[in-house]
């Protein structure tokens, strides 16, 4: 028996403050900036998975396999959305996010 897990397609909006960008961690500054380094990949890379498999959701013919190609599309979508928001406050803070998130978009096309 087959067990059917979908992906949630949540459109969760978080209430985030800017001002705290570079240290919100109870941790300390050193743990918020890992975790903003980790936040730089998450936008480029779900569009990267996004993209992979759109391009063969056409291709897809089992029915409950192409709900779940939709359903992952949806809710990565909306995933990278609150990292990008989020990344968008840690660059306006000063860190080049943006310069950042070019070098892993032309690592993952030459990957591809």
């Amino acid at each position: 028996m087959a067990i059917n897990i979908l992906p949630t397609r949540r459109n969760l909006r978080f209430k985030l403050d800017p001002s705290k960008a570079l240290n919100w961690h109870q941790d300390g500054r050193n743990v918020s900036q890992f975790l903003n380094t980790l936040s730089l990949f998450f936008p480029v890379g779900e569009r990267f998975f996004i993209d992979s498999v759109r391009q063969y959701r056409d291709v897809v013919q089992d029915p409950e396999l192409k709900k779940a190609v939709t359903a992952f599309i949806g809710q990565e979508a909306m995933h990278g959305r609150e990292h990008e928001e989020y990344n968008g406050f840690v660059n306006d803070a000063g860190v080049p996010i943006e310069a950042q998130e070019r070098l892993v978009d032309e690592l993952l096309k030459a990957v591809q």
